[in-house]
């Protein structure tokens, strides 16, 4: 088994239940593995310091680890049935896969030849299986969509009452993604991604204007402080930086010093003031950049101290909400003044959408599985209790908050599945 946040592997004794930890160095994360049914090789999936995949061959016992490929998007390495290659999934830039098999050395584990493609245009995720005999294989075809809600309250309370004087609209519709979506300032517009793109649109609804046109993945958009301009990242030129652009989608640039974080999407934030805020490779701390002279300094200066995500200014600048992956999980407070942290929640995948007006509470779902808005108290008196301002059928994958609290924009995901067949997919093994 892998395991994390020690990059590596458990081998476990299925008699006796004894367990010894593998350490690999080299890498970031350990993201899938696979044990050859024909030599004492493993195939390892990696994410690399600079967010590329790679595969690897490697003895149970830590010993002879040798790169077989390395790739922007991988998936799912697997052994054929006589332990000479390795299949894998490739993500293509239409966000399908292909399937393509490396021919391994069973000794050495080294790669013979380059890899060859056997199947294009797969709609299989991150996983797959082969059949014993080498025929068949079988996968799991899922198509995730979400679209873009706006809930606003009518009442002054700002959902203190559950349910009162709440109205939600639809803003997309269809089987596209629609994701992070931000609210502008002044609460008239919002800016989101869908196929790779940055567009706005006015938030009571209409026709969606693109703002960004290149051939590169963009995300997570943030609007300025006076609404001008927007900022997001990109993998324009192959590696992942921050850019803006103006609001009506004229004066694209980069800042070409900054180092972006390729895992998720990068989260991006611009404070109320002047600063952007934004995820370093790793994922373990953010970045403050002035746009104005490209100086950075980092948000935490205990970098080790977990994984860091979404992070979302109070009104007055002076803190961020974090969910952070450390010695307590869930929900933080992060003070710009003196560098104090303060933890509000224990769920271990509340992400915060935003603050009240008046920085008392902050608005956080659950990104993995959950329906529900949560107001959360700030301070030593509140913290822990919550009361739900709102909840939806689908799962809230995404959401933003208006300044004055009373509107909210997210990104309500669906997903629909099935399971495929393909008979006689690699040439070496048809009947």
């Amino acid at each position: 088994m892998a395991f994390e946040p020690d990059v590596g592997f458990r081998v476990v004794d299925k008699l006796t239940g004894s367990a010894k930890s593998m350490h690999l160095s080299g890498f970031r994360w350990t993201e899938g593995l696979d044990w050859s049914p024909a030599s004492n090789l493993l195939a390892i999936l990696t994410t690399l310091e600079n967010g590329r995949y790679a595969i690897w061959t490697v003895h149970p016992d830590g010993s002879q680890q040798r790169k077989v490929i390395e790739e922007n998007e991988l998936a799912s390495p697997r052994w054929s049935p006589a332990g000479d290659g390795i299949y894998f999934l490739r993500t293509s830039q239409g966000h399908t896969q292909d399937l393509l098999k490396v021919a391994i050395n069973p000794k050495s584990g080294q790669a013979k030849d380059p890899a060859s493609v056997l199947l294009s245009g797969l709609q299989a995720g991150d996983y797959f299986t082969v059949s014993t005999d080498g025929t068949r294989l079988a996968y799991s075809r899922s198509q995730d969509y979400s679209n873009l809600w706006l809930a606003q309250f009518q009442s002054p309370d700002n959902g203190m009452e559950p349910g009162k004087g709440l109205q939600t609209t639809p803003l997309t519709r269809g089987t596209s993604k629609f994701d992070s979506p931000s609210i502008s300032p002044d609460g008239k517009w919002i800016a989101f991604v869908t196929e790779g793109h940055i567009y706005k649109m006015a938030i009571e609804g209409g026709t969606p204007v693109q703002l960004t046109f290149s051939n590169a993945t963009e995300f997570s958009p943030a609007w300025s402080s006076d609404g001008k301009r927007i900022v997001f990242g990109s993998n324009e030129g192959g590696t992942y930086k921050v850019w803006i652009v103006d609001a009506d989608g004229a004066d694209r640039r980069q800042f070409a010093k900054t180092q972006l974080s390729s895992n998720g999407d990068g989260p991006i934030t611009w404070s109320p003031g002047r600063h952007i805020l934004y995820q370093k490779p790793g994922n373990q701390n953010f970045n403050i950049l002035d746009p104005e002279t490209g100086e950075e300094k980092p948000l935490v200066q205990n970098e080790r101290a977990g994984w860091i995500f979404s992070p979302k200014y109070s009104s007055d600048g002076k803190n961020v909400a974090v969910q952070w992956n450390r010695w307590q999980r869930g929900l933080w407070v992060i003070s710009l003044i003196d560098n104090s942290q303060t933890f509000l929640s224990g769920s271990r995948y509340y992400y915060p959408a935003g603050w009240s007006p008046d920085g008392s509470s902050i608005y956080a779902y659950d990104r993995f599985g959950g329906n529900k808005m949560l107001s959360i108290p700030v301070g030593p008196t509140g913290r822990g209790a919550s009361h739900t301002v709102f909840a939806i059928p689908e799962e809230i994958a995404a959401a933003s908050v208006s300044a004055d609290g009373k509107k909210f924009v997210y990104s309500a995901a669906e997903t629909k599945s099935d399971v495929w067949v393909v008979d006689n997919f690699d040439p070496a093994y048809r009947k």
